[in-house]
């Protein structure tokens, strides 16, 4: 039987006055699942979700096989670090650190020992001159590229991706969801987005 990276059953979030339900899902290890929808059908808050990062309010969600209505907020929080790669909408960077700093936090917040990560942006396209300045002198793009290259950092068993090439021209999204892609043969990845033209490029495509 194939191990799942993720799954979903019931899953229900409060959000405001709104109750939003989900489909559930099941993610195998080594493959990946595109969630399509027009603004405000919830991806976002779907990716918050399965990130531990908002109450579930009814069903379970596991990662790995870990149920993370299960842990503890500690816990939860240590799990978060070390097997979820998270890449939001906002970015959510600090805006005084610089690339490497950011790959850096990455690694020593999921307990892994620290080594050279120039790589890992390099692949993403970003410029070695880049790697030390502070994100908030790069442009959207750059940023944008720098956290996808923090979730990747960790190798973690699933990447939950919002909408990670909403700001990208059309050769450096490919360079993105190039580099998110490989990322499902070693792990999984669930990206959400409201492109349609990525439809293509993922092993599942879910409609909310």
């Amino acid at each position: 039987m194939t191990e799942l990276a993720l799954s979903t059953t019931g899953l229900a979030v409060a959000l405001g006055r709104r109750h939003l339900k989900f489909p559930d899902l099941a993610l195998a290890a080594g493959s990946s699942m595109l969630v399509l929808g027009p603004s405000g059908s919830g991806k976002s808050t779907l990716i918050q979700a399965l990130a531990g990062l908002l109450p579930i309010q009814q069903g379970d969600a596991r990662v790995a096989g870990q149920s993370l209505g299960a842990l503890s907020a500690p816990a939860l929080d240590r799990f978060r670090a070390r097997h979820l790669g998270l890449v939001f909408q906002t970015l959510n960077l600090l805006p005084y650190f610089s690339a490497l700093d950011h790959l850096r936090l990455a690694r020593e917040f999921a307990g892994l020992p620290a080594r050279d990560d120039a790589s890992a942006l390099d692949g993403l396209g970003l410029a070695a001159d880049l790697h030390q300045r502070p994100v908030r002198h790069l442009s959207v793009g750059q940023q944008q590229r720098v956290a996808v290259a923090r979730a990747l950092v960790t190798q973690p068993s699933l990447v939950l991706a919002d909408e990670p090439t909403s700001a990208l021209d059309e050769s450096n999204r490919d360079l993105v969801v190039g580099a998110l892609l490989p990322q499902a043969a070693e792990s999984a990845l669930l990206m959400v987005s409201h492109d349609r033209s990525l439809a293509t490029h993922f092993d599942q495509v879910i409609e909310l």
